[in-house]
């Protein structure tokens, strides 16, 4: 194994349990990758992972409006996932702030992950929020929202 590759995966949420996890991939034959590339954390306060993360990948078949994608780009990390529901494509425009990939392609998912991680210009010019997200904008739909309900008080 090249041990100059500077990306590492951990998981961390609910879910199997990380020595579970970790068991079935080594099963699989990926001891080393186990031991050496991931680490299970399961459930945690996401911040310090999301400020440490530069990528964020969500394999989810569905999801209603994925927060966790929005929280993940306001800290800079570029959010990847399948376009396997409507609501992905109202947070990531693929190729301007994330990598969206056809649903449960896992080819195609490896190589979006091998290539923003071996293209850090690629990486940086993707990890932006949204513009419609950003708390300057989320900011002042609130405050237009208060000053509404002022006036009709």
């Amino acid at each position: 194994m090249d041990n100059s590759f500077k990306f590492s995966a951990v998981v961390a949420g609910a879910g199997i349990s990380g020595a579970t996890a970790a068991a079935r991939l080594a099963a699989a034959g990926l001891r080393v990758l186990v031991l050496e590339r991931v680490r299970f954390e399961g459930f945690q306060n996401p911040e310090p992972y999301y400020r440490d993360a530069s990528i964020f990948c969500m394999t989810s078949a569905y999801e209603g409006l994925p927060m966790v994608l929005i929280e993940a780009a306001s800290f800079g990390c570029v959010p990847v996932a399948f376009e396997s529901f409507a609501a992905v494509r109202d947070i990531i425009s693929a190729g301007e702030n994330g990598c969206l990939v056809p649903a449960f392609d896992l080819d195609a998912y490896a190589e979006t992950l091998a290539r923003l991680m071996s293209d850090d210009a690629l990486r940086e010019r993707l990890a932006q929020i949204p513009e419609k997200f950003s708390p300057e904008k989320i900011g002042a739909q609130w405050e237009a929202l208060f000053r509404e309900i002022a006036t009709q008080a």
